[in-house]
């Protein structure tokens, strides 16, 4: 049997140690804008506004308030305001994932100042599924 170099012994002993990482610290206010679009209705969503973040460890809740604009390919255009709450928030590593309930979902990346990523949002009027696609950058 041949021995196990030192090397080879801190790398088994490295896949055993702990890897917890400390969790990007997200808690606070940022400041949002997106733009989503239905591109089967010819629809897009330009809003601003901010999120309020709590966080314990991994996990974050929040709310959110903002104001926006749709337009349709014809040109005509509806407010699009909106309060509520931010759910089902993670962290890991850079990666950020949460939910606008109840229709809403975002994932992308964080750093100390920024976080931006997709947003996914798909709402039934009873008549017609609008499926609604784009990016979402939020800065404190």
């Amino acid at each position: 049997m041949r021995p196990i170099g030192v090397s080879a012994l801190l790398a088994l002993f490295a896949c055993h140690e702990s890897t917890a990482v400390e969790p990007l610290i997200i808690a606070g206010r940022w400041t949002f804008t997106e733009v989503l679009t239905d591109d089967l209705h010819g629809i897009t969503c330009t809003s601003t506004g901010v999120y309020d973040i709590e966080q314990i460890g991994a996990t974050f809740t929040g709310s959110y308030t903002q104001t926006g604009q749709c337009e349709d390919q014809n040109g005509d255009t509806r407010d699009n305001p909106g309060h509520g709450p931010l759910t089902d928030g993670r962290v890991r590593g850079l990666a950020i994932r949460f939910a606008i309930p109840p229709t809403c979902e975002y994932d992308g990346l964080a750093t100390q100042d920024r976080l931006s990523g997709n947003g996914l949002c798909e709402l039934n009027d009873g008549v017609q599924t609008y499926k609604y696609f784009g990016t979402w950058e939020a800065v404190r």
